[in-house]
């Protein structure tokens, strides 16, 4: 292993510590709701959970036929895990819209605080990649991808839970003038 293999290890390791305190912080501040939801939210995130799945089944499948017939210019840890991501951004989106994502709590700011902030750090992850060009080598997303992925799947959880904060406080507003 060389010594920038062991940098760049540990520099991924100290960013999931500060996460994961991070994660861990919020968790313990808003646990007396937290999960706390009522049947209709239940059914609600089961039917999330369907639609995220079949994403999942669906793009997975999809890729393994490219695959096989196409030279796909991706890592196979980076595709698999597009897949996956896919599959969590469509449930995650589907229980916004519905109001079954936060639970009965509803505290929806704390998150985008969070969300914006694992944004922030594998975007400035992303630009070391390119700074560095690992992100493209010979033709190939390589493992830095995944960094790409992150990204874009908490930038789309960000914008939905956004849009959605955004048309209750019209709808909420639109109530009050008596529209």
């Amino acid at each position: 292993m060389t010594q920038d293999t062991i940098y760049v290890l540990a520099m991924y390791a100290a960013m999931c510590l500060v996460v994961g305190g991070i994660c861990c912080a919020i968790r313990r501040k808003c646990s007396r709701l937290q999960g706390k939801y009522d049947e209709r939210q239940k059914m609600i995130q089961g039917t999330g959970y369907k639609y995220g799945f079949f994403t999942t089944i669906i793009s997975s499948m999809l890729y393994a036929m490219a695959v096989d017939t196409v030279e796909v210019p991706v890592h196979p840890t980076v595709a698999v895990t597009a897949c996956v991501f896919l599959g969590i951004a469509v449930f995650m989106i589907y229980c916004v819209w519905k109001d079954a994502y936060f639970g009965l709590a509803g505290i929806s700011r704390r998150y985008m605080v969070l969300m914006a902030a694992v944004v922030i750090l594998n975007a400035a992850s992303v630009a070391s990649h390119i700074a560095s060009g690992t992100l493209v080598e010979n033709g190939v997303v390589g493992i830095g991808g995944v960094n790409v992925l992150v990204a874009l799947l908490f930038l789309s959880m960000l914008i939905a839970v956004w849009l959605k904060n955004s048309r209750t406080a019209r709808e909420a507003f639109d109530d009050e003038d008596g529209r």
